[in-house]
């Protein structure tokens, strides 16, 4: 009995240290597996809608994000969608930070292009904007990505290439924090 009661005394010092609760980290999940491809903001007061927006039979290809208030009122919505359904971005994984500021979600080409790339964003809740994570980190692959407390990412880019037969197979694990990042608008 003893052993355990240290070990959970050990565990809660261990998550106080790193300023980390266990629930404070998540991984991203895929917008199908989500009930109306709805994620409430951790504070509950905005939801991001996942909406796929695809040609029948390939409807999670392209996809429309809305981010609403809970009453239901639109704030901003982007869509990667394509006259052909072909050129368009399906969203693949998404979370929002703790801190409920940055809504972040990766995509892929709803026509199999570059499929080495699955390029992020992320929704600003301060600016109420959506911006590209690419134009801050780089490229990267189209895997599953977690968010940490407060608002940082964890996400992989590619290595630069320096051996020609390696290709675009080589990446590192990054971490964003997405409230430090600085705009500078052209």
């Amino acid at each position: 009995m003893a052993g355990t009661v240290t070990g959970a005394i050990v565990f809660a010092l261990a998550f106080a240290i790193s300023g980390i609760a266990p629930s404070q980290t998540r991984e991203a999940t895929q917008p199908q597996a989500q009930l109306g491809g709805e994620y409430p903001s951790p504070d509950h007061a905005i939801v991001a809608r996942v909406l796929p927006i695809g040609k029948f039979g390939w409807a999670w290809a392209e996809s429309r994000i809305d981010i609403r208030v809970r009453g239901g009122r639109l704030l901003r919505s982007v869509r990667f969608s394509s006259t052909d359904n072909e050129h368009g971005e399906g969203v693949e994984h998404a979370a929002w930070t703790p801190d409920s500021q940055f809504f972040v979600f990766n995509t892929s080409s709803s026509g199999g292009h570059t499929p080495w790339h699955g390029p992020a964003y992320f929704y600003a809740r301060r600016e109420n904007r959506f911006r590209s994570l690419d134009d801050y980190i780089g490229p990267g692959p189209c895997l599953a990505f977690t968010v940490v407390a407060p608002d940082v990412v964890r996400i992989n880019v590619y290595e630069a290439i320096k051996d020609a037969m390696r290709g675009y197979d080589a990446y590192r694990p990054v971490r964003v924090r997405l409230g430090r990042l600085r705009v500078v608008d052209q």
